[in-house]
């Protein structure tokens, strides 16, 4: 007799025993009244972070770009973007082809990603025909500050750096203060700094994102160690080697817990990284 269970998102069980049954293992539980603090404080990250401030499919896209998953994440980015006006009657459409951009940026497919930059969505914002409402509470403003940061693709790829500074500079004029997006555009001015070898500015930047990362992002998450192992580089190619290493060591604790080992991103650290750092 088959039977099915649902149990809610957090649920928490206490296992009572186990057993080998040869070909089956045998486990019994028992529904407990605890809590679980790290599952509560993940289910409330990405219901005030992620759900609540963008449509479904998009914080969907979100999570599973977070995961590594990129072709899922541009399958339900290009669904959402099917149920939308195209761009410029809405803004959000620009936003969202933007981003697919930047999945096929991280897969390593630069023209594609290239020639989604050069359509007509980007043309426009380029040659600002596009109206900027004036309220800075606007969603629509904080949309295209979004599209501003993501623009910079064209311009760091061919080393035009401080037309990517300008739109950095515009986004931050547009996304809203405090906002989790914002520290995006941080830690992409201190990449454009580092290409421009200004360290002092990649730091300067790094660490502005990382304080505000901090007051809003789970202690384990992910891009808290992108952010941390970009100060680590910095502070390394600085010769500041004892701070660097206490920076590799808490990406190294945090990609252990929050990342599968198939994980690309953490795939790259262990590869360049870990096994130095135990030598």
């Amino acid at each position: 007799m088959n039977m099915n269970m649902l149990f809610c998102v957090g649920t928490v069980f206490r296992i009572k025993s186990v057993e080998d049954n040869g070909t089956i293992w045998h486990v019994a539980l028992e529904l407990s009244n605890g809590e679980n603090i790290e599952l509560k404080g993940l289910v409330e990250h990405f219901s005030k972070y992620v759900v609540e401030t963008k449509p479904i499919l998009l914080a969907l896209a979100d999570v599973l770009t977070e995961m590594g998953e990129y072709e899922k994440a541009k399958h339900f980015s290009e669904l959402f973007l099917s149920y939308l006006e195209p761009f410029p009657q809405n803004q959000l459409a620009g936003v969202t082809q933007s981003n697919i951009g930047l999945l096929d940026y991280h897969e390593g497919r630069y023209e594609k990603a290239m020639q989604k930059y050069k359509t007509r969505v980007s043309m426009q914002l380029l040659q600002q025909t596009v109206e900027v409402p004036s309220n800075k509470h606007d969603g629509r403003r904080h949309d295209l500050g979004l599209l501003y940061n993501n623009i910079r693709i064209i311009y760091i790829h061919n080393a035009k750096y401080d037309e990517a500074l300008n739109f950095f500079e515009k986004a931050l004029d547009h996304i809203f203060d405090n906002h989790i997006d914002i520290t995006n555009v941080f830690n992409n001015i201190a990449v454009l700094c580092c290409f421009k070898c200004e360290y002092q500015l990649v730091l300067k930047h790094s660490e502005k994102a990382l304080t505000l990362e901090q007051d809003t992002l789970l202690k384990n998450h992910p891009q808290l160690a992108s952010t941390h192992l970009k100060i680590g580089e910095i502070r390394h190619q600085m010769g500041n080697y004892d701070p660097a290493l206490k920076s590799y060591q808490i990406v190294d604790e945090i990609y252990r817990i929050a990342l599968s080992p198939d994980h690309p991103v953490a795939s790259y650290y262990t590869c360049k990284y870990r096994n130095d750092l135990y030598r």
